[in-house]
């Protein structure tokens, strides 16, 4: 699997293998590119379930041995491999799972460095920075036993998860965003593979840093609740009866599988005097599994209702509230207000709307009466201008369909002695009689 890796070419492997941190003062450049080489191995190595199929996320130092794993031949162990584990925690490559499981204070800000107002002023926080900045991967000469996470994966990871809640998992009702340790993941493993080494680390990401979960250990339960909001009595009491149906599920499943491997007929294979009693228990037990399966699948139904009810009550409550919200917010506006203070309001607005109607036709009154003058002078010019041009227009429409007649009438005339004198010259030997008939 190491020489699978791109960067781990056969011509780079000595130096790889070799004890190169004096290279990173003398060639810097060498040292930066062996160095990131390994992290492209131990990327893979974390993504794979290879090496240790316990988690994608994160690595161990030992069970199993991380030197053995990565001893390849004739290089043995990597002789380098503490000072490249120590550069990977400095660049936050890798995160002591030590250090990330017990810090109180959010990891995202740790490994940032960027310190808010408030958290400047945390000790938890400070001490959180100093210890990551502070880790020495050896301890008495040797490489301490720890597991390293991958926080780039972690974070990928994260999401996706972080998603698959949120779409998947939540729902409406109070009891769809309450589960205990086993319950969610249990649900989780329906939509996405995760580990139980990889599921605590998610919890502390999802809970601590994201802020999408609430934790709460009580008798050695963890509670987990999908919300911003803090736990209530009433949470635990929920949780207790979706794992208590979880059993009876489980139980029910058994029975189911026990009745379904009873098998009458297979007592013919027995001799026949024990065909009878063999039978006869088998009967027996039939019965007995059956009232069993009857008797949980009654609870498992009782308690499934009152669950039912419960989320209806707690809807119902959250109905009530915001009807009580609404009516407060809607009584609290309604008191800046007074019928009487509309009525005067109003009348003031009829007011002054009379007002500035009378102070524009007054601003506007002599303009309009000047306008009005001048418009009925001009239409009176015009009409005594028309009835003067009236009858001279007449005499001159009558002179000129006279003068069109006449000249109708000489045009026929012309065209009439024209034609006859055509055909006296085209024919000069026709007789008079002809000609006379054409005059």
């Amino acid at each position: 699997m190491i020489k699978s890796v791109p960067a781990f070419k056969e011509s780079r492997l000595n130096s790889l293998y070799s004890n190169f941190q004096k290279n990173k003062q003398l060639n810097p450049e060498g040292y930066q590119a062996n160095i990131q080489a390994w992290k492209s191995l131990f990327t893979t190595l974390i993504k794979s379930d290879q090496f240790e199929p316990e988690s994608s996320i994160s690595i161990p130092t030992y069970h199993p041995s991380l030197k053995e794993s990565l001893s390849l031949h004739p290089y043995n162990e990597p002789k380098n491999l503490d000072n490249i584990l120590q550069e990977f925690v400095n660049d936050r490559f890798l995160i002591p799972a030590s250090l990330y499981s017990a810090a109180k204070e959010n990891y995202l800000v740790t490994i940032s460095g960027h310190f808010r107002l408030y958290q400047y002023l945390s000790v938890n926080a400070w001490q959180q920075w100093r210890a990551l900045k502070s880790y020495s991967v050896m301890k008495q000469g040797r490489l301490v036993d720890e597991r390293f996470i991958h926080w780039d994966e972690l974070v990928r990871i994260g999401q996706k998860v972080a998603t698959v809640i949120e779409t998947k998992i939540r729902g409406d009702t109070c009891s769809s965003i309450l589960f205990n340790y086993n319950l969610l993941f249990d649900e989780l493993s329906k939509y996405i593979t995760v580990t139980k080494v990889d599921y605590d680390l998610l919890l502390k990401y999802l809970s601590r840093d994201v802020g999408l979960l609430q934790t709460k250990t009580i008798d050695e339960v963890l509670y987990i609740k999908i919300s911003q909001e803090g736990f209530i009595p009433e949470d635990e009491a929920i949780v207790q009866m979706k794992q208590t149906i979880k059993n009876l599920e489980t139980r029910i499943k058994e029975i189911e599988t026990k009745l379904s491997a009873i098998d009458f007929k297979s007592v013919l294979c027995l001799p026949k005097e024990a065909q009878k009693s063999s039978l006869r228990q088998k009967m027996a037990t039939k019965t007995n599994l059956v009232k069993l399966l009857n008797r949980n699948m009654s609870l498992e139904l009782e308690m499934t209702t009152l669950l039912q009810k419960i989320d209806d009550s707690s809807f119902n409550l959250g109905y009530f509230s915001v009807l009580e919200n609404s009516a407060r917010a809607l009584s609290k506006i309604n008191s800046k207000l007074k019928v009487d203070d509309v009525d005067r309001v109003k009348a003031d607005i009829d007011e002054e709307i009379s007002k500035e109607q009378e102070i524009s036709d007054a601003l506007a009154g002599g303009a309009n009466d000047e306008d009005v003058d001048n418009e009925l002078n001009r239409m009176i010019e015009e009409e005594e201008k028309g009835d003067k041009l009236e009858p001279v227009s007449q005499e001159e429409s009558a002179e000129k369909e006279n003068g069109n007649e006449n000249k109708d009438g000489e045009l026929l005339n012309k065209l009439e002695n024209l034609t006859v004198k055509d055909d006296i010259k085209k024919s000069p030997q026709e007789s008079p009689a002809k000609v006379a008939a054409l005059e």
